[in-house]
């Protein structure tokens, strides 16, 4: 009788296909050049007669969704169970063999294209030797025994862990002595022999090695791949662009009649151009701030170590990949371009007008899904939730800075946020970075962190006077936390809002004074005054979470937010 095995493929590093980048191009070609790869890998576990669990494609759908340039993204971890005569090890020495032929066609396809298209010259022996060095292939299997499903699964995790921690440290069989290093990450040397300047592709100067080289240029060799790439100066003049055509006015042109676009917009010589439209009240200044957004599931290992069956994982994998392209759906619905969606894993970048409406959207979507099939499997561990971290940075910041930021607001949401949580960094070039983090959802009287932002946005909006509630109030309020004491207490009676201590009464003193809520009427004030203050205890907090808020009021009103 044949036996069945439980067969777990990791692919990778990381680090040289997606977290290294300068262009925002890098990280979609760097995720997109990692899931062609896992494709190819598991497209040939299925040929070989393996059970594909993650991703969840069945026999029936491996020739669309498996076939290279599909849509279906595939993550970098690969599950599949196999009954038969053949050895495992020798099924995973073949999905080895097919990856490295797969790698290895990619760069000599970008060898072909940079020949033929475009005026650069490559040390090819040392890309070919440097392509020959890249990539981590791991590949475990265990006995899918009586013990069961779920125990063989925890077993090749921890196998696939383990041979993860052996790692294999080879010398390289080049010498880098004298030579430049690679631009993106600074490890390996420049494949380039000559650096000169491509238009949209490659910086004057800008030195590239053979994975920086396949990232930048092996997608361009796909005639059915059109990706448009934005870079964070035409992210943040898109809620101006969307303002300005709202209100039926031509988008400004050079005289040539050729469109402005990105950094052509903060230009000082351009700005007569644009100077006329900037005065409209309904158009407003440019922003010169963009959004990344990195959102990841939580409480997820949880959700599948409680799977007992491959039928049961295959259908929570089915449900994240319906995810992963529901977010496509809604990033690009709040008119921001996907990078990465793998599972439950989301990388995008977001103009500040759509920022919050996007991420509530997506945390919403995932939270739904999760939740239906926990009930279908009928899982008893918490729903898994979803959590997302937003740096707000200018267009000028070093994408590398501004993918660190991002990280770093990712891990305060799980953190300091404690999950389902959302935490947003500003990070302006001047002063230091403020934070504002806090559930998504209605917390010990507070409300949600996106509500919170939403009341005070409206309210700076409100205005007729914008001095009157200035930018000036959140920092007006940390100085007051550092007079009277961080801590506020507030209670509701009879519909109003009370303050129980001196801090408390000193913010809403502060408040009162402003034209926005002296010109109130008494009953409209009580009912802003609770939407707007219940469930604050900390003046710091409130006081960061207006400093932020200014920053997504100041946009032109139009569309989602």
């Amino acid at each position: 009788m044949s036996k069945i095995y439980l067969i777990e493929i990791a692919i990778g590093p990381v680090q040289d296909f997606i977290a290294s980048a300068r262009k925002l191009c890098d990280l979609w070609f760097g995720s997109y050049v990692l899931s062609e790869l896992s494709k190819a890998t598991a497209q040939n576990l299925a040929i070989n007669g393996c059970e594909l669990i993650f991703p969840a494609v069945d026999k029936s759908e491996i020739a669309v969704d498996l076939k290279p340039n599909s849509e279906l993204i595939v993550a970098n971890k690969i599950l599949a169970s196999y009954q038969g005569e053949k050895d495992p090890r020798q099924l995973v020495a073949d999905a080895k063999s097919v990856w490295r032929k797969k790698l290895n066609k990619m760069a000599e396809d970008t060898l072909s294209y940079i020949r033929k298209d475009h005026d650069l010259e490559l040390k090819e022996d040392l890309f070919r030797a440097q392509i020959d060095d890249i990539g981590e292939f791991f590949g475990v299997w265990t006995s899918l025994d009586q013990s069961g499903y779920a125990k063989a699964r925890d077993r090749v995790e921890q196998l696939l862990a383990g041979r993860k921690n052996l790692r294999e440290f080879n010398a390289p069989s080049w010498s880098g002595a004298g030579l430049p290093k690679n631009s993106l990450d600074g490890l390996r040397e420049s494949a380039l022999k000559n650096s000169g300047e491509i238009q949209g592709l490659l910086k004057l100067n800008e030195q590239l090695d053979a994975m920086g080289c396949v990232k930048r240029f092996y997608p361009l060799t796909q005639k059915m791949l059109n990706v448009q790439f934005d870079d964070l100066a035409q992210i943040a003049i898109r809620p101006w662009l969307k303002a300005v055509e709202n209100q039926g006015l031509k988008k400004p042109e050079w005289p040539s009649g050729k469109p402005l676009s990105g950094e052509e917009f903060f230009d000082e010589a351009n700005l007569d151009l644009l100077r006329a439209l900037i005065k409209k009240p309904e158009i407003g200044p440019l922003t010169k701030y963009a959004c990344l957004l990195l959102g990841d599931g939580d409480k997820m290992g949880a959700a599948i170590g409680e799977i007992s069956t491959p039928e049961g994982h295959k259908r929570f994998s089915k449900v994240l990949s319906k995810f992963a392209n529901d977010a496509r759906s809604i990033i690009e619905e709040h008119e921001g371009s996907l990078v990465y969606a793998g599972g439950d894993d989301v990388l995008a970048y977001v103009p500040l007008h759509t920022a919050l409406s996007c991420g509530n959207s997506l945390r919403r979507q995932f939270k739904n899904l999760m939740a239906g099939v926990c009930r279908e499997l009928g899982l008893r561990s918490d729903v898994p939730t979803f959590s997302i971290g937003m740096s707000i940075v200018h267009y000028q910041e070093p994408l590398s800075s501004a993918l660190n930021t991002v990280r770093k607001a990712e891990t305060i949401a799980k953190n300091k946020g404690g999950r389902n949580a959302l935490a947003l960094i500003q990070d302006k070039r001047s002063g230091s970075p403020i934070v504002a983090v806090g559930k998504w959802d209605t917390d010990e009287g507070l409300p949600g962190i996106a509500e919170r932002l939403s009341n005070w946005i409206e309210l700076y909006r409100k205005q007729d006077d914008v001095s009157g509630f200035s930018a000036r109030l959140g920092y007006q309020l940390r100085e007051a936390s550092r007079e009277s004491g961080d801590e506020m207490k507030f209670e509701i009676q009879q519909d109003r809002l009370v303050p129980q201590n001196a801090a408390a009464a000193f913010v809403l003193r502060i408040f009162h004074q402003k034209e926005a809520f002296r010109s109130m009427e008494k009953a409209k004030l009580h009912e802003w005054e609770v939407k707007l203050f219940r469930g604050y205890k900390s003046i710091r907090q409130l006081a960061d979470e207006l400093v932020i808020a200014h920053q997504f009021a100041i946009l032109p009103v139009y569309g989602k937010e």
